[in-house]
């Protein structure tokens, strides 16, 4: 399966201390389920870089989501497969996109709407957070461009 999520990186990422707690957030509520870049150990989380994957051991992997904070990458894309870890790699994709110039795209849109897999509940908890209007006024519209 080829569910892939696109990221635009046009700046270096330097993360504000409430992006870093939400980050943390994230990988401690999915630490059974997310792993080091090949699927084994733990995930990477500083100031450098964030990676992770699914479990190797249960075939739960795919490839990596990994973004370099320091490094303008312009165009990404990690293939998830709709895995488990897909929903953690949706929520970081939305926790990013607070930073300038960092932008996603996804399988999981269409008509400018992210529907799609596990979207829904990943827009959910960032509403939730107090960003309905960073999705409304910020990605929204970047994903109809």
């Amino acid at each position: 399966m080829g569910y892939t999520h696109y990221m635009k990186q046009e700046k270096k990422i330097k993360l504000a201390p409430l992006q870093k707690e939400l980050i943390k957030e994230v990988l401690q509520e999915n630490k059974k389920i997310l792993f080091g870049m090949d699927g084994t150990g733990k995930p990477i989380f500083n100031d450098k870089e964030i990676s992770f994957n699914g479990n190797a051991l249960t075939d739960e992997d795919h490839e990596s989501f990994s973004i370099e904070f320091e490094k303008i990458s312009g165009f990404e894309f990690c293939k998830t497969a709709a895995k488990p870890y897909d929903l953690a790699v949706c929520k970081i994709l939305l926790i990013l996109s607070l930073s300038e110039g960092f932008s996603f795209s996804s399988d999981g849109s269409s008509g400018g709407k992210l529907t799609d897999e596990n979207w829904p509940e990943a827009l959910t908890w960032f509403i939730q957070k107090g960003y309905a209007d960073t999705i409304e006024k910020k990605i929204i519209p970047s994903l109809s461009e």
